[in-house]
């Protein structure tokens, strides 16, 4: 019979300091700078539970991690390996209410850590994992590495059978997106990819990095600061900071003007009856808070009806949406409808004669009915933080995002309720048919592949007596030449947010 040691994560006396006896933050406060890095602390007892939540982001672009598929397949090992490496002090930690996290495959040039739990263990928790995290050897790596690079490979090649709007939505990145790959195309390099290969680029990872720390609950702010003194003494201890404007950009197409694009792919499961269209109408540059109020009420409106129309009477599939969306600051539309009963062609039909119909609608309706949607969208901003978690979340967000608006949800609030139907109608026009920027994906099962091409050639008829020319995107290669691409708001802003700190600010 194996006996554990003891856990030394579990303190049966909480000293008095972590007992809910601080004044609660209004708002995050920077605590301490350092070349590497920055730390910001919240104090918060509001939900009577003396833990705190820890979020690192890690910006770095050694390797190629953000830029090449090579260096996404090696983030995706370390981080699946680590989690491995670090699994007995995980499970001790676990058992005292410990948890952590780690992702680097998920984003472009930035990872983050999560760490969860009880204020009065989080440091000795942090200094164990993060030493044992810096310690790793050669020969401890190479143990771990076949196995999980069998996982690895399994979720690669299980991507053709995830559920077809998971699918739909990396093709979408994909095609849209600088800086993005299919788990489909990293799969011939990962199959080779040898531990040699991951234990050259290893040695090299994190010697060029910057991190942001985030510490919310009842930690005080010295052992907030505490906390990045022992990332930087571990997982940094050899790291310089990394050049900002190095780092690889994520950056979003800018669809053209009145010229709807349409790349048709198939589905790679045969056995599947299902088609899906995925269509994305972009709107008009970076957003305001005054913008999304707008998008927020349509979106009411429009899912609606669109459940209504497209999904009742219609009945062109069982899975039909349409969802606002914020994408690097450029708010949107996007329909989705998966269907075994219509070719995808058929449905943009269906969908174009939908908007036509609901605009014309939007114009005539009534103050009573325009006031209930406005009221449905300010639903989601009058409800309360119900945990911990939930409010963490909420204001990390705008610290890893440098938009710091911790008020956030009255403003929006606010918006809302000043918006218009002429507003509301001017937005619908300039997306749907006065500035059209759109986008329209379809994957096509193989029993709708003769009759999509069939009515892909009446829509473009129908498209040119309305003098628009409907391009279909033949090779991705050509396609991405052409392509003109937004900034990198959020890399811009969190530059100018450096530059904007106040010159005495302290920087050890």
């Amino acid at each position: 019979m194996c006996i554990r040691d003891s856990n030394e994560f579990i303190s049966y006396e909480i000293p008095l300091k972590y007992l809910l006896t601080g004044v609660d933050s209004k708002v995050p406060v920077l605590a301490h700078r350092s070349k590497l890095g920055e730390v910001w602390h919240f104090y918060d007892t509001s939900f009577c539970m003396p833990k705190t939540m820890v979020r690192i982001k890690i910006m770095t672009d050694d390797c190629g991690y953000g830029a090449t598929m090579e260096g996404l397949v090696f983030a995706s090992l370390y981080e699946m390996i680590v989690i491995d490496a670090l699994s007995e002090v995980l499970y001790m930690g676990k058992l005292a209410g410990a948890s952590f996290s780690i992702n680097f495959s998920e984003t472009v040039n930035y990872g983050t850590i999560a760490i969860n739990s009880f204020s009065a263990i989080m440091i000795p928790f942090v200094k164990k994992v993060f030493k044992m995290l810096s310690e790793l050897s050669a020969e401890s790596l190479e143990s771990i590495f076949q196995k999980q690079h069998e996982k690895y490979m399994k979720v690669l090649g299980s991507f053709d059978l995830s559920p077809p709007d998971e699918q739909m939505l990396m093709h979408f990145r994909n095609l849209c997106f600088t800086n993005s790959f299919l788990p489909s195309q990293l799969l011939p390099l990962a199959s080779t990819f040898t531990f040699k290969a991951f234990l050259s680029l290893y040695v090299q990872w994190l010697q060029h990095a910057h991190y942001i720390l985030y510490a919310h609950g009842t930690l005080s702010e010295a052992d907030a600061v505490e906390l990045s003194r022992v990332v930087e003494g571990t997982l940094f201890k050899s790291s310089v900071s990394v050049c900002l404007e190095s780092l690889p950009s994520q950056r979003l197409m800018c669809i053209s003007l009145q010229t709807p694009h349409v790349y048709i792919g198939d589905m790679k499961e045969k056995d599947e009856e299902n088609s899906i269209l995925f269509s994305y109408f972009q709107g008009e540059g970076k957003s305001e808070l005054k913008d999304v109020a707008v998008l927020e009420v349509l979106m009411k409106y429009m899912e609606e009806k669109a459940f209504d129309v497209l999904r009742t009477q219609q009945q062109l599939g069982y899975d039909v949406s349409i969802a606002g969306s914020k994408k690097s600051e450029i708010l949107g539309v996007t329909i989705f409808v998966e269907s075994n009963r219509y070719c995808p062609e058929i449905i943009v039909r269906r969908v174009d004669d939908f908007l036509e119909k609901t605009l014309k609608e939007l114009e005539s309706i009534e103050l009573k009915e325009f006031s209930k949607y406005i009221e449905s969208a300010k639903a989601s901003y009058l409800e309360k933080d119900v945990k911990l978690k939930d409010k963490c979340k909420r204001i990390n967000s705008e610290v890893f995002r440098s938009e710091f608006v911790y008020d956030r949800k009255a403003k929006m609030i606010q918006e809302i309720d000043r918006v218009t139907k002429a507003q509301l109608l001017e937005f619908a026009n300039n997306l749907f048919i006065k500035n059209m920027k759109r986008l329209d994906l379809e994957i096509v099962c193989d029993d709708h592949k003769k009759h999509n091409e069939v009515e892909l050639k009446k829509n473009a008829k129908k498209y040119g007596e309305r003098k628009v020319n409907r391009v279909r995107i033949n090779s991705l290669e050509k396609f991405w030449e052409k392509a003109v691409y937004y900034a990198d708001f959020g890399k811009e802003r969190y530059t100018q947010f450096l530059n904007s700190l106040d010159k005495s600010t302290p920087s050890t």
